[in-house]
């Protein structure tokens, strides 16, 4: 059963709408492109792991893209598959350059020759993810359950070079097709009757779960001034969609969206501040008219009028 599906990354979608408002002679775009590759490589290399889930999510538990707080540190973990005996973690690496594991040096390098560059080791990372989520499953009173670690190598051209202790690495480190055979090896082992309720252990998580985000413009040093207005196009990434009967259209390339004004809500909503007035809005949105502003807003599902702060704010779900 698959408790908690995978989104677009929050800093992603972040990165995309504030990529489309910046001018185009910005000092930013740089940075902001390079995020967004990032971004998307890890996301597409954690959808491609996630195909090969479908076969344990019929007889586990599995939460997708974790992020819990555990003594006031917040930490993610791309993939969790609960079973009657035991919880894997499941950290994805969407590198798709040689990979080498030096066990003699505790070493982990990615390219070959002379293009080789050292990175902080997977491993180590996934047993600090291990470490913070046996402390976080203590302090909500659950289970002492096993907990093993796997590094899932999403590109299947990737090549894992091991320095070293072979096994060591294996035992670990694999391509992402054979994450759930590796699962299944280790269930085997299990002979014993204690067993755990593993749904029950899932949806504690579930409850507990939040979606990881950055302060992206705090981050980048951008005040929401800068911030080219209009309404964007999300099929061109053009600003300034008109509005045409009960729709809006793009004079870019004639795409039409009824539901173009929406998004661009949620858009000031997930990069600005989670509550808006009308103003900001009709600025944000470069709108003429307050009354389309005031009915855009009073029809948008996920909002609600506070009168005593007399702004939009957005209903926590």
């Amino acid at each position: 059963m698959i408790l908690r599906k995978r989104n677009k990354p929050l800093p992603l979608q972040k990165y995309e709408a504030l990529q489309a408002r910046l001018p185009a002679n910005s000092e930013h775009h740089p940075l902001i492109e390079r995020q967004i590759e990032h971004a998307t490589r890890g996301y597409q290399g954690e959808l491609h792991t996630d195909k090969y889930l479908t076969i344990p999510s019929t007889r586990f538990t599995i939460l997708k893209d974790v992020c819990l707080v555990s003594d006031k540190q917040t930490f993610q973990i791309d993939t969790i598959v609960i079973t009657p005996n035991a919880l894997y973690i499941i950290e994805v690496k969407s590198l798709r350059s040689n990979l080498t594991f030096d066990t003699n040096l505790d070493q982990f390098i990615t390219g070959s020759g002379n293009r080789q560059s050292g990175y902080n080791h997977p491993i180590t990372q996934a047993k600090a993810q291990k470490l913070k989520l046996q402390n976080w499953l203590f302090e909500h009173n659950q289970p002492n359950i096993p907990i093993h670690i796997f590094i899932a190598i999403s590109d299947p051209s990737t090549i894992i070079n091991v320095i070293g202790d072979h096994e060591k690495i294996a035992n670990t480190v694999t391509h992402s097709e054979n994450i759930p055979w590796k699962i299944i090896e280790y269930e085997k082992q299990y002979t014993t009757n204690q067993k755990y309720q593993h749904q029950k252990i899932g949806h504690v998580l579930l409850r507990h779960c939040k979606d990881f985000d950055l302060d992206i413009l705090t981050e980048q040093g951008i005040l929401p001034g800068q911030l080219i207005p209009g309404i964007r196009c999300h099929h061109c990434n053009h600003l300034g969609m008109k509005r045409v009967k009960q729709s809006w259209v793009c004079p870019s390339c004639q795409y039409n969206d009824r539901m173009a004004a929406i998004k661009g809500i949620d858009e000031y909503l997930l990069l600005v501040k989670p509550w808006v007035t009308n103003k900001e809005i009709l600025n944000y949105l470069n709108i003429d008219s307050r009354y389309t502003v005031s009915r855009l807003l009073k029809k948008h599902p996920r909002l609600q009028y506070s009168k005593r702060r007399r702004r939009w704010e957005r209903i926590q779900v």
